[in-house]
């Protein structure tokens, strides 16, 4: 089970932003409580990177940044929030009230030098799919 439990990590982002994670941070609190205490150990608390800066806003190095600053706290899982893609016509239609920068996310994972900056920074990109597989889940 996946719980999101975001903290703004530099930057205070826009009071709606800021109040959704907040709302975010509730629910996760309240679904945690659901889990019995005996299963608790089998879910993983972790930051959220780029929920402040979403809409296509986060940039490699800010990444970097943020990234570095989460080193000393050593936390197993953090999040990268980004939503890639290219905005066509129905896109654009359905979520252009958004402002999502669609682009600059796949920009960003498609960065030519961030693979490396990761790796020496000791940094394994994953999925919560993989998460789950190690901890023999489904």
């Amino acid at each position: 089970m996946r719980f999101v439990r975001t903290r703004l990590v530099g930057g205070g982002g826009a009071p709606a932003r800021r109040a959704t994670r907040l709302a975010l941070n509730g629910v996760a609190a309240l679904a945690r409580r659901g889990v019995p205490a005996g299963e608790r150990d089998l879910t993983t608390r972790f930051v959220t990177v780029g929920f402040v800066e979403a809409g296509g806003r986060l940039t490699a190095s800010r990444l970097l940044d943020i990234l570095d600053s989460l080193a000393a706290r050593r936390l197993p899982v953090v999040e990268v929030m980004l939503h890639p893609g290219n905005c066509d016509a129905e896109t654009e239609r359905a979520y252009g009230h958004w402002g999502y920068r669609w682009d600059r996310d796949r920009e960003l994972l498609l960065d030519p030098g961030l693979p490396e900056a990761l790796a020496r920074r000791g940094i394994e990109a994953t999925s919560f799919r993989a998460l789950a597989a190690e901890h023999g889940a489904d």
